[in-house]
């Protein structure tokens, strides 16, 4: 089941795919689990990108980066992987907060909105999401949607 793109060794070429071709790869993971594609009870969580840097090095195949680009650089897109969790009254939630962007105050402040690191970076955003359930290994969780967000820059004119 394990669909990397990029063989069995990291291929940054992968971080030029299509919009197209990533989100049929997208596509084919939705209702599988983590384990489906190779992780094991071993992994701990704990390192950098978590699942995320999982997805990207284990199902496109690229290596995980924290650089100011998207993480495809051709499509514009950023990939997040975030937990979801189901309520006791049966509606879902986030799991947790979900870190966009860290951004350098200082360069910063003389940017607009249109020209910001994080507009930049994440003006398309992928995102992944997947069931988190207590007592469950991490290998177990299931990949449930996927969201394509984009940003849309609004202007509005303030008649004072």
């Amino acid at each position: 089941n394990k669909i990397n793109v990029g063989g069995d060794k990291m291929n940054d070429a992968n971080r030029h795919l299509s919009e197209a071709e990533i989100i049929d790869i997208t596509k084919s993971a939705m209702h599988k689990t983590f384990g489906d594609f190779g992780l094991d009870s071993s992994y701990n969580g704990r390192n950098k990108g978590g699942l995320g840097g999982f997805v990207e090095e284990n199902i496109f195949g690229y290596s995980a980066n924290s650089d100011d680009n998207p993480d495809f650089i051709d499509a514009g897109i950023e990939l997040k992987v975030t937990p979801v969790k189901l309520n006791q009254d049966g509606t879902y939630s986030s799991k947790e907060r979900l870190v966009l962007n860290m951004i350098n105050y200082i360069s910063e402040v003389d940017k607009t909105f249109e020209t910001s690191s994080f507009y930049r970076k994440n003006r398309r955003l992928l995102i992944w999401f997947y069931l988190w359930s207590k007592g469950l290994s991490p290998s177990e969780y299931k990949i449930t949607n996927f969201d394509l967000f984009e940003f849309e820059v609004v202007c509005y004119s303030l008649d004072v």
